[in-house]
């Protein structure tokens, strides 16, 4: 729907239309970036890549690619450090982890966690 479109007793303040007629979002996260003063929308779908787009000014500023199949997960973990500087993707029988180095420090998150059917978890760093 176009901005303003009621649906049911919601109204919708913005839209986003990928340019891509043929892709298909599955999934969005949502995330402040203090440094900016603006908010960022990570969405992903069908064609297998993570749009971040700046929400003030509706422009995609970065695209990730990696993923061999659609993503159905996105996920920006908090800016905090996690004491490890490997990241594992799980497999049957093996558990998972994943982690990252890094210190807390204003502004966006550095890491977006990202699921997809090509049965991989992968680790972004976005600043």
């Amino acid at each position: 729907g176009s901005p303003g479109a009621v649906v049911g007793e919601l109204t919708a303040l913005q839209c986003y239309i990928d340019a891509d007629e043929d892709e298909n979002l599955f999934t969005c996260e949502w995330v402040w970036d203090e440094a900016t003063h603006h908010s960022l929308l990570a969405v992903g779908g069908e064609h297998r890549q993570i749009k971040l787009i700046d929400v003030h000014t509706s422009r995609v500023v970065s695209v990730l690619r990696g993923h061999g199949a659609p993503i159905y997960n996105l996920r920006f973990l908090p800016n905090t450090s996690l004491g490890s500087d490997q990241a594992r993707m799980a497999r049957p029988g093996r558990p998972a982890h994943c982690g990252a180095q890094g210190g807390a420090q204003a502004g966006l998150p550095s890491l977006l966690a990202s699921a997809s059917r090509d049965e991989s978890v992968r680790l972004w760093h976005v600043r």
